[in-house]
């Protein structure tokens, strides 16, 4: 969404001309504006034995989830933000891991 606002109310322009100055202000906007990307994340919880953790962290490091939380003990926990479009991959390997607990 793009809003100009005129100061002055003034008719010297005319109408093409407004529209000539609108369109300007408007893509000035657009060229100096700052494009920020975002996606849309979960949270996934996993539980797992402390023998685990080197197959845990392999595919931690092919997900590339940001880890929110971890706690390693004999039980370890992890809480991560994962991509939505993400998700199905990340779910599909750590599914493959015997003993690993996946709470949505």
């Amino acid at each position: 969404m793009i809003i100009v606002v005129r100061y002055f109310g003034g008719v010297l322009l005319g109408t093409g001309g407004l529209v000539v100055a609108y369109r300007e202000a408007a893509a000035d906007a657009l060229n100096q504006a700052e494009i920020i990307e975002k996606t849309v994340d979960e949270l996934i919880s996993i539980n797992f034995d402390y023998l685990l953790m080197n197959d845990v962290m392999r595919v931690i490091k092919d997900c590339n989830p940001q880890i929110i939380h971890q706690s390693f003990d004999n039980l370890c926990s992890m809480k991560l933000s994962v991509g939505k479009q993400d998700i199905p991959l990340l779910l599909a390997k750590l599914d493959k891991i015997i003993g690993v607990v996946i709470e949505k």
